[in-house]
C-alpha cells in the first residue's frame, strides 16, 4: 500500500512536503479477539486452534466441549453454509468472543492516539479485517450494512476537538461522538493495569 502511495504521488506530482510513513502494526486495529484455551486470539487463529481440538476431542474425548469450542462451532458453521458469521458476531452476545462494542471503542482508541501523537495534519490508513471495520460503521450508522468488499473503505474524519468525527461508508456520512478515553479494564495490558 505504501508503495502504490509513493508511486501514485510521484506520477501525478503530488506529495510536496508530505511523509508518507513506513507501515507499522498497531495493535488497537488487531481484528476481534476470541478467548481460548486461557488467551485471546485472532478469530482465525482461534479457529485453528479449534480445528485442532476438535479432532482431539473427535478421536479420544467425549462429552461436552469447553464453551468457546461451542461458540467457535457455531460461528464456523455458519460460513460453512454460505452465511455471514460477522452478522452473527454483531447481533448476538457471545461468552469468548470479544464484544463488537469493545472493538469498536479499542478501533476509536486507536484513532485518538494516532491523532494525538500526530505533529500537523495527517491521513492514517488503517488496514484490517473486515468485522471490526463492520462494526465501527454499524455504531456510527445505528444498523449494520453489511460486508465491506476487498479494500472498500470506511472513513473516518476527526475534527480538531478530537471528540467528534465524521464517519462515511458507501456514500453516506454522519456526524457522531467519539466514544471517550476511557478504556475498560480488558483493553489495559495486564502489566499496566492499576489493582
Amino acid at each position: 500500500l505504501r508503495e502504490g502511495l509513493l508511486q501514485g504521488m510521484a506520477r501525478y506530482g503530488l506529495g510536496e512536503g508530505v511523509e508518507v510513513e513506513e507501515p507499522h502494526v498497531n495493535r488497537w486495529f488487531n481484528n476481534f479477539q476470541v478467548w481460548c484455551e486461557g488467551k485471546e486470539q485472532d478469530v482465525t487463529d482461534a479457529f485453528m486452534e479449534y480445528a485442532t481440538k476438535l479432532e482431539d476431542y473427535e478421536r479420544h474425548k467425549g462429552g461436552d466441549r469447553p464453551g468457546w469450542m461451542t461458540e467457535m462451532k457455531r460461528f464456523w458453521e455458519i460460513q460453512q453454509a454460505g452465511g455471514d458469521p460477522i452478522t452473527h458476531w454483531i447481533r448476538m452476545p457471545m461468552m469468548y468472543f470479544e464484544p463488537p462494542a469493545s472493538c469498536v471503542r479499542r478501533f476509536w482508541y486507536g484513532i485518538r492516539k494516532e491523532v494525538e501523537d500526530a505533529t500537523g495534519p495527517t491521513r492514517v490508513l488503517v488496514a484490517t479485517h473486515s468485522g471490526p471495520i463492520r462494526a465501527v460503521a454499524t455504531s456510527a450508522f445505528g444498523h449494520d450494512p453489511g460486508e465491506p468488499t476487498n479494500t472498500e473503505d470506511v472513513r473516518c474524519r476527526v475534527y480538531a476537538d478530537r471528540e467528534h468525527a465524521v464517519v462515511t461508508y458507501r456514500g453516506r456520512a454522519l456526524d457522531i461522538a467519539m466514544p471517550t478515553h476511557f478504556l475498560p479494564s480488558w483493553h489495559v495490558p495486564p502489566e499496566q493495569r492499576k489493582e
